[in-house]
C-alpha cells in the first residue's frame, strides 16, 4: 500500500500524527500516532521566534513600511503565514483518534479488496510527489537566494531579519507538506474506486456483493476524511489564494520597476499549481463515484435478467 509510505514520511516531517509500521510477525499493518508532541512544541518554537523576529522589524521600520505598499504585501503574507501554521499545530491534538481511525480504515479497505490491481502507477502519486519535490525546491531556493543575499551586504542583517527570512520560507514550507498531506486521502479514495469500476464492468454477479460492501465503506471514509480535513482544506484554499493575489500584484509592481520576475513567477507558478491539483484530485472523486454508481446499475441489470 504505497499511501502508507506517504503517511510516514508526512508524519516525519511533522504534518501528520499518525505513523504506519508492521507488527512483529509482519502480518498486518498498526496505524498509531507518533511525535504528536514533539512535532507540536518543535512547530511552536519556530513560529515564535519567526512571529518574534516579525514583530520587532515590524516596530523597528514601522514608518517606511507603512509609505511602502510592497512592505506591507510582505506583512499580508508573513500573517496569512502564521493565520494557518496556528490551527495547523492545534488539529491534530482535535482529531488524533480520528486520523488513527481514518488511517486504519483505509488499510482494512486496501487489504478487503480481493481484486488484483495491474494497472500502471496511480496519477495522483505521480502528481503528489511532484508536489513535495517543487516544497523542497522552493523552500532550497529561498534559502540560496537569502544567503547570496546576505553575503553580499557589507555588515551581517540584525538577528530578527535573520529570523524572518530563513524562519518563514521553512514555515511555508511546512504548511505546503501539510496541504499534500490533506491531498492524499483523495488519492487514496479515487484510486480504490477505480479498482471497483474496473471490476463492475466484468459483470460479474458473484462480486456485487462485495463491490457494494466496499463501496459503503468508501463512502463512510469519504465522510471521515471530510469532517476531519475540511476545516485545514478552506485554510490552505485561502492562502493560494492570498499568495497568488499577492504575487500577481508584485509581478505588476515589479515589471514597472524594472527588477527581476524570475522568483516571483516561480512562486506563483507553484501556487496556481498547488490550486489545479486540488481540484483534479477532488474532481476525480466525483468522476469515479459516477462511473461505480453507473456500472453498477448496469452490472445490477446484467445480474437480475
Amino acid at each position: 500500500m504505497e499511501e502508507l509510505k506517504f503517511l510516514n514520511f508526512f508524519n516525519r516531517l511533522m504534518v501528520s500524527p499518525t505513523f504506519a509500521e508492521g507488527n512483529s510477525r509482519g502480518q498486518r499493518c498498526v496505524i498509531r500516532d507518533r511525535n504528536l508532541y514533539w512535532n507540536a512544541l518543535v512547530l511552536t518554537t519556530l513560529l515564535f521566534v519567526c512571529c518574534a523576529g516579525l514583530l520587532k522589524q515590524v516596530l523597528d521600520d514601522i514608518y517606511r513600511l507603512r509609505s511602502n505598499v510592497l512592505g506591507m504585501v510582505m506583512i499580508m503574507l508573513y500573517t496569512t503565514l502564521v493565520v494557518v501554521i496556528v490551527p495547523l499545530i492545534m488539529w491534530p491534538f482535535f482529531y488524533k483518534r480520528n486520523l488513527v481511525d481514518l488511517a486504519n480504515r483505509a488499510v482494512e479497505i486496501d487489504q478487503s479488496i480481493p481484486f488484483n490491481d495491474t494497472t500502471s502507477k496511480c496519477v495522483g502519486f505521480l502528481l503528489l510527489k511532484m508536489h513535495i519535490a517543487s516544497a523542497s525546491g522552493n523552500l532550497i531556493a529561498s534559502l540560496c537566494v537569502n544567503c547570496y543575499r546576505m553575503s553580499k551586504e557589507r555588515e551581517m542583517p540584525p538577528l530578527q531579519q535573520m529570523f524572518v527570512i530563513y524562519g518563514f520560507p521553512v514555515l511555508a514550507f511546512i504548511i505546503t507538506i501539510h496541504q499534500g498531506y490533506t491531498q492524499l486521502w483523495p488519492v487514496f479514495i479515487a484510486r480504490q474506486l477505480s479498482k471497483l469500476v474496473r471490476q463492475t464492468k466484468a459483470y460479474q454477479p458473484e462480486t456485487i456483493q462485495t463491490i457494494l460492501a466496499l463501496s459503503n465503506k468508501l463512502e463512510e471514509l469519504t465522510e471521515l476524511f471530510a469532517s476531519i480535513f475540511g476545516p485545514m482544506q478552506v485554510a490552505h484554499l485561502l492562502r493560494i489564494f492570498v499568495v497568488c493575489c499577492a504575487h500577481s500584484y508584485y509581478l505588476v509592481t515589479v515589471m514597472q520597476a524594472g527588477f527581476g520576475l524570475r522568483a516571483n513567477v516561480i512562486e506563483l507558478i507553484v501556487s496556481l499549481g498547488s490550486f489545479f491539483m486540488y481540484m483534479y484530485f477532488f474532481e476525480e472523486c466525483i468522476k469515479k463515484v459516477s462511473n461505480l454508481s453507473e456500472n453498477m446499475f448496469i452490472a445490477c441489470h446484467l445480474a437480475i435478467y
